[in-house]
């Protein structure tokens, strides 16, 4: 079976597509939500990260409303590939919030598609943040628990001189290396708690 010849993006193709990046920067920089839906085609598909997919030109508008405003938004690193009636774009993204002087910094993948009037419009585009997610879930509960569980016991062992209670927390293959000597197991935690307490208690 013969393989359909693909064209090339012209140098036209590739500028009308860059404009494309130009013009969602300068709509969302100025909250122009109803301009920045017009980008898309009219079932364009926009998939931001932390959201439920977002369908259509209406959604897309009242999605952008719903946002807080922006301050200003740019692109860099804008790369463009394709050929006949579909090409993708990337780039990564700087944007800041009014009221909220930090920075975003993410990456975006777009697909424009060419339309019967020769122009370029966004079909389907996904926005991602770099920046990382507070712990949360079962992993962040852990390390939560981990950190409440160490401040305890430094209050217990030190602050209320409850010695014993290396005994429930320290394993036997324990090592500490206390005065020149290299000491194991709760033993030896409790003879360095007990006389570290003393040297604060004797202390001017």
């Amino acid at each position: 079976m013969a393989r359909a010849e693909t064209m090339e993006l012209s140098k036209a193709d590739l500028a009308a597509i860059r404009e494309r990046f130009d013009a969602v920067a300068r709509h969302i920089s100025a909250n122009d939500y109803e301009a920045w839906s017009n980008d898309f085609t009219a079932d364009g598909v926009f998939m931001f990260m932390h959201a439920p997919v977002v369908r259509g030109r209406k959604a897309m508008r009242e999605w952008g409303e719903a946002m807080p405003r922006v301050d200003r938004l740019t692109f860099e690193g804008i790369e463009i590939h394709g050929g006949g009636d579909t090409a993708w774009g990337t780039s990564a993204y700087h944007v800041t919030f009014q009221g909220n002087p930090a920075p975003d910094t993410g990456k975006q993948l777009l697909v424009p598609r060419r339309q019967a009037d020769g122009g370029w419009l966004t079909a389907a585009a996904s926005v991602s943040s770099d920046t990382p997610l507070p712990a949360s879930g079962a992993a962040g509960a852990e390390a939560t628990d981990l950190g409440a569980r160490i401040r305890r016991a430094n209050d217990e062992l030190l602050g209320k001189g409850n010695i014993a209670l290396a005994r429930e927390i320290f394993s036997p293959n324990y090592v500490v290396h206390f005065d020149g000597e290299t000491l194991r197991g709760p033993q030896a935690v409790e003879q360095y708690l007990t006389e570290l307490r003393a040297a604060f208690r004797s202390a001017p």
